[in-house]
């Protein structure tokens, strides 16, 4: 028994681990599609859609695979606002896969989904706003 203790101590540095180290598990950077754009820093990552723009409440923090699932908010853009009328924002979930140069977005909200997006790192998003 305790010969089995000691092998597994021996082997835990080489397991795999659930979550990446902050350092290396987090999506940073500015990258452009097809009708979206995000902006992702240490603390949040902005988004831009051609009729929608919206926020996470946290970094992109990468999990095994290169996976990431965030909450935040989308506001949905165009028709008329009122000047001083606060933004309509929905709770929305920024999920997908990042490999390193292309990312996956897709945004789920309670009652479906937008995209998937594809995102590459330092690409000029191709965005058609919404009057």
């Amino acid at each position: 028994m305790r010969r089995a203790a000691l092998w597994l101590m021996a082997l835990l540095p080489f397991c795999a681990c659930t979550t990446l180290p902050d350092a290396e598990g987090i999506v940073l950077g500015t990258f452009g599609g097809a009708n979206a754009a995000l902006v992702a820093a240490d603390s949040s990552a902005r988004v831009e859609l051609d009729c929608a723009h919206g926020r996470t409440s946290g970094p992109l923090r990468l999990w095994a695979g290169g996976r990431f699932d965030a909450a935040g908010t989308i506001v949905h853009e165009g028709g008329p606002v009122r000047s001083g009328e606060p933004e309509n924002a929905r709770p929305a979930r920024f999920t997908g896969h990042f490999d390193g140069e292309t990312l996956e977005l897709r945004i789920v909200f309670a009652d479906g989904a937008s995209g998937p997006f594809t995102l590459r790192r330092n690409r000029r998003p191709q965005l058609y706003k919404c009057l």
